[in-house]
């Protein structure tokens, strides 16, 4: 969470606001925003953390595959198939820890979007096509 200080010493040269963080995280970490249509976006963890709160009690999470990246999205956009269940919309991906969650370095961000993207598969309906994640 970033902080303001403000120091007023009626010195025009060193009064003024300094922002500072308490949780120091490099420019390069973050979380990825991507979704079932192919775009993706990657955010700070300020941005990351206001999106899990909006998540909250309506969220669930998949590990994509093997791998630490842990994907967590709207359970309320799963949608029921003849074939199975599927999610359609657009997740956050962080890495999954011992520890819990953790931001994703600047190397996770493509490997994160190419595990997404392998998994998706192509829904027809109404003589549409749509890119959805199955849900196991």
């Amino acid at each position: 969470m970033k902080k303001i200080e403000l120091k007023i010493e009626l010195d025009p040269v060193t009064d003024g606001a300094t922002i500072t963080s308490d949780n120091p995280v490099s420019k390069e970490d973050g979380a990825l925003v991507i979704s079932t249509t192919g775009e993706s976006r990657i955010v700070d963890q300020d941005e990351a953390n206001e999106i899990l709160e909006r998540l909250t009690g309506k969220s669930t999470c998949e590990y994509l595959g093997s791998t630490d990246y842990l994907m967590i999205y709207n359970r309320d956009k799963i949608i029921n198939a003849d074939d199975g269940r599927y999610f359609m919309g657009s997740a956050i991906i962080f890495n999954g820890t011992i520890r819990g969650i953790e931001m994703l370095t600047e190397d996770d961000y493509s490997s994160a979007a190419t595990e997404f993207e392998s998994r998706l598969v192509t829904l027809a309906a109404d003589g549409e096509r749509f890119k959805a994640f199955p849900i196991p």
